[in-house]
């Protein structure tokens, strides 16, 4: 009965990128149970195992796939290195030496989340939607604004070019801290709004996807009930906003106008 009304489109059918998008939540098996009432919690189980494992051997997959890249580049170099002259010879040791190290960094490269058999879920979904595997550093980072975040703190960190702060630090807080009562803010550089929107919407565009709206503020626009609707709307559905400082700025600016209006506009008060 359950299989002919998935097949005449009356009950749900978990997808692959449905049952990955559920890893992200508390209640998989509860939830996979109400897409199926004939599955039992111990096959619920079953499933969720075997789609992380699934998740990780991609992963793991992607990365060997980097690594062989690496190891053939060092190949080319080492066989370059036989011609090269008493001149270059320096230059050539020293193009090997890095690409050796970074052949080695990648070769023992661990997963920075899994601790004691224990894992957050949206770091190996966030993984698997960028196939990639994430630093330390960057496991780290995130999990040090997430902790500010919900102890109510303020944080700034600065990191290195190249470090991921883009494309891996950005990104994944957007996906972790964005709630139907939380809207994400990222702000970027005028020059750099282009791309960022860019990075943003090839990560949240295919298996976890998110909104990305841009936020353009003038000291001369108007502050009124059509923009609150339409950052309300951004909030409920999870969307990331991306803004220029010189939009934020002109927006509390105009917040301290209307304030300053608003007091003008009180009665005088009788001594």
């Amino acid at each position: 009965k359950h299989a002919l009304a998935q097949a005449g489109g009356q009950s749900l059918s978990a997808r692959l990128e449905s049952l990955v998008c559920l890893l992200m939540t508390q209640d998989f098996v509860e939830v996979l149970q109400r897409m199926n009432p004939l599955l039992s919690s111990d096959e619920g189980n079953d499933v969720e195992t075997k789609l992380v494992t699934g998740l990780l051997t991609f992963c793991r997959a992607g990365h060997l796939a980097r690594t062989r890249g690496l190891v053939a580049s060092l190949i080319q170099l080492l066989q370059a290195a036989g011609s090269t002259t008493a001149s270059d010879m320096e230059a050539s040791v020293t193009a090997v030496t890095l690409k050796a190290q970074a052949v080695a960094v990648s070769l023992s490269t661990r997963r920075a989340y899994v601790s004691g058999g224990t894992y957050d879920p949206r770091l190996l979904v966030f993984e698997f939607n960028c196939n990639m595997i994430l630093r330390l550093s960057q496991v780290r980072l995130v999990d040090k604004f997430v902790r500010a975040y919900k102890e109510g703190k303020s944080l700034c960190h600065q990191l290195i070019m190249g470090a991921g702060k883009t494309t891996v630090i950005a990104p994944l807080l957007a996906l972790m801290l964005g709630t139907t009562q939380t809207a994400v803010v990222q702000v970027v550089p005028g020059a750099l709004l282009d791309m960022t929107r860019g990075v943003l919407r090839t990560a949240f565009s295919a298996l976890v996807q998110k909104p990305v709206y841009s936020f353009v503020f003038d000291r001369g626009d108007e502050a009124d009930e059509a923009l609150l609707a339409k950052l309300k709307r951004a909030r409920a559905s999870r969307a990331v906003i991306v803004a220029s400082p010189t939009s934020i700025k002109s927006f509390v600016l105009k917040f301290m106008e209307i304030v300053h209006l608003l007091e003008e506009a009180k009665p005088e008060t009788a001594a």
